[in-house]
């Protein structure tokens, strides 16, 4: 199982405050029955280059990975969690931020109702750069509870990124199962800390298999693991 979306790698962002921290969450995960987890901090083009960006998560990784050395840990794959910004299908910088070298990029979007130029740049990013939008916890959009504004989404091949804990909660339950279960949809924790937004993929991968039986629910998840090659 993949976990799509996690602050993990240590001083990066408003996730995990140390390299000892970073350790906990992945030895949490790991117990979780997690194979994959994909480390995706901020990246805010307001803030900072691309360029500066990388070299702060390759420094970041490297110390992390050497400090995990020997301890049974789930595969790090690389990643960020892109802010939306006008004009972001025509940067062919963000190539360089999609998770694990695949063309899947995770994007955290506006908090209010998608406008059609909005909506516009996503398409976009899939046909002028060829990537495949992922959107960062979908259930957090007023999009999350209607079919009709996500259907184009889906028609240009854009993916949903759902977050663990809106499985544990009635209110986003049922409309989370029914997304998961189209098939395109994928799950990511959002991990931030051993204490703040923890590790929760463990009890969301419960909840999907009581709803969906093991073999649905199994056949979505590999569906999952395989848009990164896992």
């Amino acid at each position: 199982m993949t976990d799509f979306h996690a602050h993990v790698l240590p001083r990066m962002d408003d996730g995990s405050k140390s390299l000892e921290e970073s350790k906990e969450l992945l030895i949490s995960t790991c117990a979780q029955g997690i194979d994959v987890i994909c480390a995706t901090p901020h990246f805010d083009s307001n803030i900072e280059s691309a360029d500066s960006f990388l070299k702060r998560r390759a420094a970041a990784h490297t110390a992390l990975s050497e400090s995990c050395a020997g301890l049974q840990i789930p595969r790090l794959v690389l990643g960020a969690e892109v802010s939306f910004f006008v004009g972001m299908s025509g940067n062919d910088e963000l190539s360089s931020l999609c998770i694990g070298g695949s063309r899947c990029l995770l994007i955290e979007m506006p908090y209010f109702t998608w406008t059609a130029g909005i909506r516009t740049e996503i398409y976009s990013l899939s046909t002028n750069l060829s990537l495949i939008p992922i959107l960062a916890h979908i259930e957090r959009y007023p999009e999350f509870s209607s079919d009709d504004k996500l259907a184009d989404l889906f028609e240009i091949g854009a993916l949903l990124q759902i977050n663990a804990e809106a499985f544990a909660f009635t209110r986003t339950r049922k409309r989370a199962l029914e997304l998961f279960k189209s098939g395109l949809c994928v799950l990511g924790s959002d991990c931030h800390g051993i204490k703040r937004r923890p590790q929760n993929m463990g009890a969301a991968a419960a909840v999907i298999e009581k709803a969906l039986g093991a073999k649905r629910s199994a056949d979505i998840f590999s569906r999952c693991d395989e848009l990164l090659g896992t």
